[in-house]
């Protein structure tokens, strides 16, 4: 539970023009964030540089909890 809330601080500080209505578990990765390639790429690298865990590029996650759940596996 750690890794999202450390999560969605990277992203507010990453992505000034992402607006995050609800701090949960159920925050998806689209809708309200909705990721290009690009900027998917950046929130994996602030992920590596922040926690030390490396996401490979192809792999997608439904909702930040599901994010923060893998970060904190291999925290």
């Amino acid at each position: 539970m750690y890794a999202l809330f450390i999560l969605v601080d990277l992203i507010k500080n990453g992505f000034p023009e992402k607006q995050i209505s609800v701090i949960s578990r159920n925050v998806h990765l689209a809708g309200d964030l909705m990721f290009d390639g690009e900027e998917l790429l950046k929130l994996y690298r602030m992920v590596k540089d922040r926690f030390g865990v490396t996401i490979f590029p192809e792999t997608r996650f439904e909702t930040l909890g599901a994010l923060a759940d893998y970060i904190e596996d291999r925290w």
